[in-house]
C-alpha cells in the first residue's frame, strides 16, 4: 500500500488557473495518475490531482509554513529568500 498519496479533495469550491506546462510534467502528470490509479483503484480527475499535489507540497515545505505563519500573525516574513528550503 502507498501511504504518501496526496489527498485529492473532489468536492472542493474550484477557482479556474490556466498554467503552461513542459511536454516532460505532462508526461509525469499522467505517469502519477496511472501510479495513482494502480494504488487507489480509480483515476483520478486531473485537476484535482494537479491540485492536490501543489498543496502536498506547500503543507510539506518547512520554510513556506513558516513564512505562512509570519505573514498571518503580522510578522514581516522574511525577505532574503536564500534560506528557504526548495525540493523539486
Amino acid at each position: 500500500m502507498v501511504s504518501n498519496l496526496p489527498t485529492i479533495k473532489e468536492k472542493e469550491k474550484i477557482i479556474s488557473k490556466r498554467i503552461r506546462i513542459s511536454e516532460s510534467l505532462e508526461k509525469d502528470i499522467n505517469d502519477f495518475a496511472s501510479f495513482y490509479e494502480g494504488a487507489k483503484g480509480h483515476k483520478p480527475d486531473e485537476n484535482a490531482l494537479i491540485a492536490a499535489v501543489l498543496n502536498d507540497y506547500f503543507e510539506s515545505n518547512a520554510a513556506f509554513k513558516k513564512f505562512k505563519k509570519q505573514q498571518s500573525t503580522g510578522q514581516k516574513p522574511v525577505k532574503d529568500a536564500k534560506n528557504a528550503e526548495v525540493t523539486a
